[in-house]
C-alpha cells in the first residue's frame, strides 16, 4: 500500500523523533524537531496504516528550499519512502514557483546520494567536518536541484 503524505501534527513529533534516532548517526534532538514545528517549517509524513513511516522537513525562502531533514523508518527501508517524499516535494516547489532546491548530504551515505542524483540534484560543494561521526567529523556534499 502506498503511503499517504500529509501535514503533521505536534502529536507526530515523538513519532519523528523516535524514526530519527532509530536511522541517524548525529541524531535532531526532540527539542530540535519541537523548535523546527514552531519555525513554522514544513513537516511532512508519509503515513501507512496509520503508522508513520518517514517525513520530510523543510525550510522555503522566496524562491528558494532547503531539505533540512528526510528519514524512512528502518522497517520501510528499500520500499520506495524516500522517494515518494521527495517526488512530493518537487511538485509542491513546483506549486510555489520555487526555482531550486537544496540539501546536505554526509559525503559516506552513498544510497542517499544515489536517490538525490535520480532525482536529478548535483553537488555544487563541500562543507568540511560539518557532521559529527562516532570518531570525529565528517564532510557534507552540498546538493542543489533547478527547475
Amino acid at each position: 500500500m502506498k503511503p499517504e503524505i500529509e501535514s503533521i501534527d505536534l502529536k507526530d513529533i515523538a513519532d519523528l523523533y523516535a524514526i530519527e534516532k532509530s536511522v541517524s548517526q548525529s541524531p535532531w534532538t526532540l527539542e530540535m524537531f519541537i523548535a523546527s514545528f514552531h519555525a513554522g517549517h514544513g513537516m511532512f509524513v508519509a503515513k501507512s496504516e496509520d503508522k508513520i513511516v518517514g517525513f520530510l522537513i523543510i525550510m522555503d525562502v522566496m524562491e528558494q528550499l532547503e531539505i533540512l531533514n528526510i528519514a524512512t523508518h528502518p522497517d520501510f527501508h528499500k520500499q520506495g519512502i524516500a522517494s515518494q517524499l521527495l517526488s512530493f516535494l518537487k511538485n509542491y516547489a513546483k506549486q510555489r514557483e520555487i526555482n531550486s532546491m537544496f540539501l546536505e548530504v554526509r559525503k559516506s551515505n552513498q544510497a542517499a546520494i544515489a536517490l538525490y542524483q535520480k532525482f536529478e540534484f548535483e553537488q555544487i560543494g563541500i562543507r568540511k567536518k560539518y557532521y559529527k561521526t562516532d570518531s570525529g567529523q565528517e564532510d557534507a556534499l552540498m546538493m542543489q536541484f533547478s527547475f
